[in-house]
């Protein structure tokens, strides 16, 4: 073992129990004399875990596991103090903790025993939550458990107590007998410092010497020399300095929780003071990083005391001459200084220059200490000017994290970037100075471009920057919540009797402010002044980021930013002068924006928008169009104070030409409404139609709500025959707007929530129960078992609980014959398929779940799916039919609702969510019945995250699950190898998907005699089944360049391995080329197939052709042929007889319905019957039949070099500006 390495490693941790060594079967499988062997009393044998341990001479490792093996030969079977530690053993050997934590814990409490105590126990996924540990406490059991008596057993087997602290104070004896000799000193501090390197938690349970042994460290290092020593004692040497600074390194490192005082006592000799002069005056590198190494490990507890010292300039002066991981180092232990809110701000200005200097670092793990350390001062010291010389650095971290720039800088973690966002608000919202200096670093842009992109977990910090830049809003007028209750209301009523006018008459009453409020003000009022003089400075609020964040607010209400959004369009509005509003907002739809903001509840700030609206602008001609004056209206009849002062106020407004016009529109459309309904014919139709087209593009989606057009137009006669015709050919020309105007009503109407338990991060959330046994169970139970106290991963489905508990049971009940496990909450069966999150969501506290016993398992009940329809489905049943209408003449993307694609891409990033499937009603619903609202890679993410299993659910966030053992055991899929032979791929391929297609693992492929395996032949097997099945004419028609179609009375048999094959691909996350026509995929989902020669035409053009020249042959000419009616190229007859005019065109279309529906059933059939023995096919019907096509293999790839430039990202240094 290299000791020079610094001590950057973890602690090695042993094991008492026989699951931690691999021992031969006669040692760990004996019987116990007490208890008759049976094989419930056999001790089981988990798998091998690999816990975190510290790289540890090979040697001393064995010879302590031999060391345990030989005491553990003399157990028999598990005695009563392995009883008792399953708990302790098990989260033991799943690296949570220490055992000799719980065991020093157990020996203290067991002193103060109470008459009656709570056990806690865990498992595999179930861990103990500490605090309610420590209040809890523990007795002897009935069967006869002892603390004190386990804690001495696991005391002998680690060789504690009395045996180690005796070793220590021969090494203090050592120290004090060689200090008159460096050379023997050395070899001493050498030997303790191995020693302390293997040192686990149970050095600390004797009489460990720390006094003594910080005292000889600490006099290396340069303290006073104690009296102790026999002779007054040389200067040591550096090697010495390093050894004693690693010994206390080791020391701070093995201190347990159950003694969380060993950082205060060495702190408390003066060794921090001591420290940072080794740091001054560096004469010996590596005498230097261990000091580093040590502040590091102090700077957890004693953060306070190192910045009070001057530490962190210390550790940051000469942080250049240090390598990499010692850099790293010093950073985070700055990082966990800055937490500590400083005494004197030159403790933080002092190293101000060399943080913001590491800001711009290359190493990613610099940078992100350095950031944590400016989001501390920032928010702690947020007056403090000299911190304006961290915001240019940020600015250019945010912009390359968040923007479009793209430089030399590292990447960051997300989390991190919302935390300096958050910090930046601090900044602004504090100084004028440093919002101008962010103002002028293009901090705006960069949050523009952030907001444009994406809506993520980062928006509050992005929206928080956004509204602290700006001046806060004024205390009096309509932003005085006084002026707007029910007492306010009464007295301007009455005032306005008294002066003889309309209650909107009146001017907007003020009051007195407090001397405060004042002051207040004042301020407010001189920012704003300042910062119109910033060049463009609320023209870039008003005119570029209102409109992104009036989309920001229709798509993120569950990451409660919407009250950030509404408060800064109030302050854009209030101090952005009149000159820069009208052009700016002549294309922002803040009258729509009110509308939906008022339907949605939020009515405070929305009228308080309204009334600057209208005070500020003219702008009620457009209210009233979007409906915004009747929703005030209807809020003041449901009683709202303030919506019958802003109502009163805006009644009084005298009607001009434009506000009559705009009252005048509905009428208007409610005439042409009538004329669609009452409409007889194609013609009347087309006529009433015509009348509208003029009208749609400057129509409103209120407009059309109230004028009754969204009805006329969805009349169930409007779908069919003639008048389809009519609706397709009329409205074609303004189908962008309105599809637009579509969009609109939805976006009015609808007011869905993404449910949100935490983002991706939410996989690792736990939840604490309190498992109780019902009274009748509980008598049957020793006391232990009366309250459990439990920590489980939220996305641990109740199985896991019950296989925790009830083995358990098993051994204490030892009862026989059958009997059933029952968890419960609030009185309701807990579903063992459920998770942990559906049955009792994410708890604050510990959640109480009782268990009791049963005669029989209980079925369980699926919960009835809520199928509300939504208020908004008749714009959404519209644009589905429209859909159909126009199919392929207009683009897709115009269908697409931006504000609820954006919360379904949101809800699709909450994996606990999705594993629970608790997935909020409209989320399930909408992607499947208005698929085309949604973009292509949306409803791609959702089939993938719902369609697919647990497991393969789990197994998409591994990356999330890779710091956790027990979610990697979910997210770690089983995998099956199969081996085939290459000469027989076809038939390989059937065996093997009817063999495994349908289990849950991974398929693995390799080939005989080939040693290839892994990946790469597995995606050869794919691609070689996809060509081997196109490769068969006998079972598709047309030209082999065609796509695949069915061949009339071909082998249905293949088919059903087919679907397996397409199926299996999707459920393993595959690419396949099986290039199938999209009347294939119709067909196979049940939708409308055309039984006409234009369909059949798509298909085999050649056949359509000769079809349609028989129809028009003459008739002599075609009883000439005397062609028998036969399909072509079969035998099988449609009609009777020779062809002839009389009969020509039921020939044609029997030809139709045989190619497109009945001589393909079969296949068709044995199809669905493969893909659903493998995956339901209702996970295909969020596509439409192209997008399946161009799923699985005819969609034709860009490679075009505009592509390629805007799908490459530079990174290591590259920018996009960097030469070739």
């Amino acid at each position: 073992m290299d000791h020079e390495a610094g001590p950057s490693r973890q602690r090695s941790v042993f094991s008492c129990s026989p699951r931690d060594f691999h021992l031969p079967q006669s040692i760990i499988e004996v019987e116990d004399v007490a208890v008759p062997r049976t094989p419930e009393s056999r001790i089981p044998i988990p798998a091998k875990r690999h816990t975190p341990a510290r790289c540890v001479p090979a040697v001393l490792r064995d010879k302590n596991k031999m060391r345990v093996a030989e005491l553990l030969q003399e157990e028999r079977a598990p005695s009563c103090f392995e009883i008792a530690s399953e708990a302790r053993l098990q989260r033991h050997l799943m690296g949570q903790t220490s055992l000799q934590d719980h065991v020093s814990r157990r020996v203290r409490r067991s002193r103060i025993a109470q008459e009656r105590g709570v056990r806690v126990t865990s498992l595999l996924g179930v861990s103990h939550d500490e605090e309610e540990e420590e209040e809890e406490e523990e007795e002897v059991d009935e069967e006869g458990v002892d603390p004190m008596m386990m804690a001495e057993h696991l005391g002998r087997l680690f060789g504690g107590g009395r045996m180690m602290s005796k070793r220590y104070r021969d090494f203090l004896e050592a120290l004090q007998n060689a200090a008159y000799d460096p050379v023997r000193r050395l070899v001493v501090l050498q030997d303790l410092a191995e020693q302390l390197s293997i040192a686990t938690e149970d050095v600390f349970l004797g009489g460990f010497p720390m006094h003594g042994l910080l005292v000889e460290l600490l006099w290396t290092l340069g303290s006073d020399e104690p009296r102790t020593h026999p002779v007054h004692a040389s200067d040591d040497s550096g090697d010495a300095e390093l050894y004693a600074c690693r010994c206390i390194t080791y020391i701070l490192e093995a201190a347990p929780p159950v003694v969380p005082h060993v950082a205060s006592i060495v702190c408390q000799h003066g060794t921090i003071p001591l420290l940072i002069t080794k740091l001054q005056e560096i004469s010996y590198i590596d005498l230097a990083e261990q000091v580093l190494q040590t502040f590091e490990k102090l700077s957890h507890t004693n953060a306070a005391e190192i910045v009070r010292a001057g530490g962190m300039l210390a550790m940051l002066q000469y942080l250049d001459f240090f390598g990499i991981h010692v850099q790293r180092t010093a950073m985070a232990a700055v990082a966990h200084c800055a937490k500590v809110r400083p005494t004197h701000t030159r403790h933080v200005t002092d190293v101000v220059p060399i943080v913001r200097q590491v800001l711009g670092y290359s190493d990613a793990r610099l940078v992100e200490s350095a950031c944590e350390c400016v989001c501390h001062w920032l928010t702690n010291l947020p007056d403090e000017d000299a911190l304006d010389e961290f915001l240019p650095a940020v600015c250019a971290l945010l912009a390359r994290g968040l923007g479009q720039a793209t430089d030399g800088l590292p990447t960051l973690a997300p989390d991190t970037y919302a935390r300096l966002l958050q910090a930046l608000a601090h900044a602004a919202r504090a100084r004028v100075s440093a919002a101008h200096l962010l103002y002028e670093h293009h901090l705006l842009e960069t949050v523009h471009t952030f907001l444009s992109s994406s809506v993520s977990d980062g928006v509050p910090s992005a929206l928080a920057v956004l509204r602290d830049m700006l001046p806060p809003l004024p205390c009096t007028g309509i932003f005085d919540a006084k002026m707007y209750t029910a007492k306010a209301y009464e007295q301007q009523c009455r005032l306005a009797e008294r002066e003889h006018c309309e209650l909107g008459a009146l001017d907007v009453p003020s009051r007195r402010l407090s001397t405060s409020s004042e002051r207040e003000q004042r301020a407010i009022d001189a920012r704003a002044q300042t910062q119109r003089t910033w060049p463009s400075f609320f023209h870039r609020y008003a005119a570029h980021l209102l409109p992104v964040l009036l989309r920001v607010y229709a798509a993120s209400r569950a990451l409660r930013a919407t009250p950030t959004v509404l408060e800064i369009v109030l302050r854009t509005l209030w101090h952005t002068s009149t000159e820069t509003l009208v052009p700016a907002l002549e294309h922002v739809p803040l009258a729509s924006f009110f509308a939906g903001v008022l339907t949605s509840g939020d009515t405070e700030q929305a009228l308080q928008g309204v009334e600057l609206l209208v005070t500020r602008l003219s702008y009620l001609p457009y209210l009233v169009r979007e409906g915004v004056v009747h929703q005030v209206t209807h809020l003041a009849d449901e009683g709202d104070i303030r919506a019958k002062l802003v109502g009163a106020r805006l009644a009084v407004i005298p009607d001009d030409a434009h506000i009559q016009a705009a009252r005048d529109i509905p009428k208007t459309l409610r005439a042409i409404a009538s004329r669609i309904e009452a409409a007889s014919h194609a013609d009347a139709l087309r006529d009433a139609l015509a009348a509208l087209v003029e009208w749609i593009p400057r129509m409103t989606g209120f407009e059309m709500q109230v004028s009754g057009v969204l009805d006329a137009l969805r009349q169930p006669g409007l779908v069919s025959g003639e008048r389809r015709h009519a609706l397709r050919d009329v409205l074609l020309p303004v189908h962008a707007p309105l599809l637009s105007c579509l969009h609109d009503v939805v976006s009015r109407s609808e007011d869905e929530c993404v449910l949100s338990a935490g983002g991706v991060e939410s996989l690792k959330k736990r939840v604490q129960l309190r498992l109780t046994p019902d009274p009748a169970t509980a008598g049957k139970l020793p006391p232990t078992f009366h309250s459990l106290v439990v920590s489980v991963h939220a996305v641990v489905r109740i199985q896991s609980l019950h296989d925790f508990l009830r083995p358990k049971m098993d051994f204490m009940l030892r009862k026989q014959g059958p009997w059933h496990l029952v968890l419960e909450a609030n009185g309701r069966p807990m579903p063992r398929s459920a998770t942990l999150y559906k049955c009792v969501g994410l708890p604050d506290d510990a959640y109480p779940v009782q268990y009791r016993m049963a005669e029989r398992e209980e079925e369980e009940t699926p919960e009835p799916l809520d199928e509300d329809v939504p208020s908004y489905a008749p714009a959404l049943d519209l644009i589905r039919e429209l859909h159909d209408l126009w199919e392929s003449a207009v683009p897709e993307a115009l269908y697409v609702n931006g504000p609820l694609s954006a919360k379904l891409a949101q809800q699709l990033d909450e994996p606990l969510v999705l594993a629970s499937e608790c997935l909020p009603t409209w989320a399930r619903t909408l992607p499947v019945r208005y698929p085309c609202i949604f973009p292509f890679e949306t409803r791609l993410k959702y089939m993938q995250h719902t369609a697919l299993d647990f497991a393969r659910l789990m197994h998409q966030y591994r990356h999330v699950c890779a710091r956790d053992d027990t979610l990697m055991l979910h997210a770690n899929m089983p995998r099956q190898k199969v081996r085939i032979a290459r000469n027989q791929l076809l038939e390989s391929a059937i065996r093997v998907l009817e063999l495994y297609a349908h289990t849950p693992s991974l398929l693995e492929v390799e080939y005989f005699d080939e040693p290839g395996s892994g990946l790469g032949p597995t995606l050869e097997f794919y691609t070689l089944v996809s060509q081997a099945f196109q490769a068969m004419p006998d079972l598709w028609r047309g030209e082999p360049s065609m796509p695949l179609f069915p061949k009339p009375s071909g082998d249905a048999s293949l088919f059903r391995v087919l679907g397996q094959f397409v199926a299996k691909s999707i459920v393993d996350l595959r690419m396949i080329d099986v290039p199938f026509h999209p009347l294939f995929w119709r067909a196979v989902l049940g939708r409308r197939v055309p039984h006409t020669l234009e369909t059949l035409e798509a298909l085999d053009a050649v056949q359509a052709r000769s079809l349609r020249a028989l129809q028009t042959m003459p008739a002599d000419e075609l009883e000439r042929l005397e062609l028998d009616g036969t399909l072509p190229g079969t035998e099988r007859e449609l009609v009777q007889g020779p062809l002839t005019s009389a009969n020509i065109n039921a020939y044609i279309q029997a030809v139709v319905d045989v190619s497109l529906h009945d001589g393909i059933a079969p296949q068709l059939d044995a199809f669905r019957a493969g893909f659903e023995s493998v995956l339901s096919l209702d996970a295909l019907r969020v596509f439409a039949s192209h997008e399946l096509s161009a799923l699985f293999g005819q969609a034709t790839e860009d490679w075009s070099e505009a592509t390629l430039l805007r799908t490459i990202v530079p990174d290591h240094g590259f920018s996009s500006d960097s030469e070739p």
